[in-house]
């Protein structure tokens, strides 16, 4: 029974390998006739291809013979419609050329008329001229006759005010004479002094103040022509706090003149009131005076008073106004200084876009001087004259104008002309940049993209916002 397996087992092993050997011949087989399949199929692949491109090349030459062929029909059109529009061409010149000879002739006899016509126009303006300058040399003469008759009648007016006034106080002097004379010499003597010291002060502070009045007029007027583009030659330097000290020292005489008045009348009224108990008597002449000086200071004093206090009102409001005229006119300096700063930077800017010769050498970063360090935040700066808002691509900051040139240069060099630059007042530097944006993404995106060119190293964003 062993021997019977294993003969059994051999011959199922042998029947195996069999099996196997033919099942391996017959994928040989099949993979040969598949390779020949293939192979078959690649040269017919390349027989229709060939065929194929055989064909486009011929069909490629039909249609460049068409095309030739189409071309030479349309030359022959071309040029058959170029001989024909040449040909219409010579008769309308022709035709031009007659009508021109016409239009000239006629041209010829309207000039002809019109120069008559201008010469005779000429020599009307040229008599209405002199006409006018005649009539205008007469009205002037009538001006002048009229502001001489106006300033000889103004000056008889303040004469005769001048008059009137030297009267009125000669007037009032005389009353006060008249009062004083009952006094005792020493009590008129003291009371006249006063009020000569009290009238002299008050003018000599009247002027005062009428100077610095002048001195405000003429600021304003100056200031006025100024803003009309008239100039007006500087004032000559005048020491304010001089000034300042004497309308001081005066307004001290003042108060001093207040406080006698004051001590005055205390003892007028004193000796007054002494007299009326012994001199009842209300006819007593020494008693009328002395109480008619006793009203008189007291009025004095209040005049004083009140003078002092429209004194110092007018002082204070001439000098607010003053100093308003004094920071018209600093600002007028500050805008006249900023407009000849650009004037200047722009005729040097111009100058080295025209002048700067292409560089021999290809430049590098470290040729550049970039000044002030940026930053890569936004940099906003305000009251920029002569730019606009926006966003500018700033490649240099420097504060002085040999460097600021020296980079400018240098860009101009390698063939940028487009660059600029603007002053900031503030800082009083001057930014260097080649373009603007009015939007933020713009500019970012340029920052972002800036290039290689080495002018650009230390590209940054400033914002204009005026």
């Amino acid at each position: 029974q062993e021997r019977e397996a294993q003969a059994r087992e051999a011959a199922r092993l042998k029947a195996e390998a069999e099996e196997k050997a033919r099942l391996e011949e017959e994928q040989r087989k099949a993979e040969a006739l598949a390779q020949q399949e293939r192979e078959a199929q690649a040269k017919e692949a390349a027989r229709l291809k060939a065929e194929a491109e055989e064909k486009a090349r011929l069909e490629e030459e039909q249609r460049k013979a068409e095309a030739l062929a189409q071309q030479e029909r349309e030359a022959q059109a071309r040029e058959a419609a170029r001989l024909k529009a040449e040909a219409e061409e010579k008769a309308r010149l022709e035709e031009e050329q007659r009508k021109a000879e016409a239009l000239a002739q006629q041209e010829r006899e309207a000039q002809a008329k019109e120069a008559a016509r201008l010469k005779a126009e000429a020599e009307e303006k040229a008599r209405l001229e002199e006409e006018q300058r005649k009539a205008e040399a007469l009205a002037q003469q009538e001006r002048e006759a009229q502001a001489k008759e106006a300033a000889r009648l103004k000056a008889e007016a303040e004469e005769k005010a001048r008059l009137e006034e030297e009267q009125r106080k000669a007037e009032a002097l005389a009353r006060e004479a008249q009062k004083l004379a009952n006094l005792d010499a020493e009590t008129a003597n003291s009371i006249k002094e006063l009020s000569e010291s009290q009238t002299d002060v008050i003018d000599k502070l009247t002027e005062k103040v009428a100077v610095k009045q002048k001195d405000l007029d003429a600021l304003k007027e100056e200031n006025d022509l100024s803003e009309k583009g008239i100039y007006v030659a500087p004032r000559p330097f005048k020491s304010v706090s001089k000034e300042n000290a004497e309308i001081a020292s005066l307004k001290d005489d003042l108060d001093k003149v207040i406080k006698e008045q004051k001590v005055k009348i205390e003892e007028l009224e004193t000796t007054y009131a002494s007299r009326k108990r012994k001199v009842r008597d209300k006819n007593d002449v020494l008693n009328i005076a002395y109480a008619e000086a006793i009203e008189e200071l007291k009025a004095k004093q209040i005049r004083t008073i009140k003078a002092k206090a429209d004194l110092e009102a007018s002082l204070e409001t001439i000098k607010i106004a003053t100093e308003e005229e004094r920071k018209r006119r600093i600002k007028r300096a500050a805008y006249d200084n900023q407009q000849d700063r650009f004037n200047k930077d722009k005729a040097a800017l111009e100058r080295i876009v025209k002048f700067t010769e292409p560089s021999p050498t290809v430049l590098t970063e470290e040729d550049f001087d970039f000044g002030q360090k940026q930053s890569n935040n936004i940099k906003i700066v305000k009251n920029i004259s002569h730019a606009e808002n926006g966003y500018y691509m700033v490649i240099a900051v420097h504060s002085s104008e040999a460097k600021r040139d020296e980079f400018l240069k240098k860009v101009v060099s390698t063939g940028r002309k487009d660059v600029n630059f603007f002053f900031d007042v503030v800082t009083n530097k001057y930014y260097i940049y080649y373009q603007k944006f009015d939007g933020i993404r713009q500019a970012q995106s340029l920052l972002q993209t800036k290039g290689s060119e080495p002018y650009n190293k230390e590209m940054s964003i400033v914002k204009i916002e005026n």
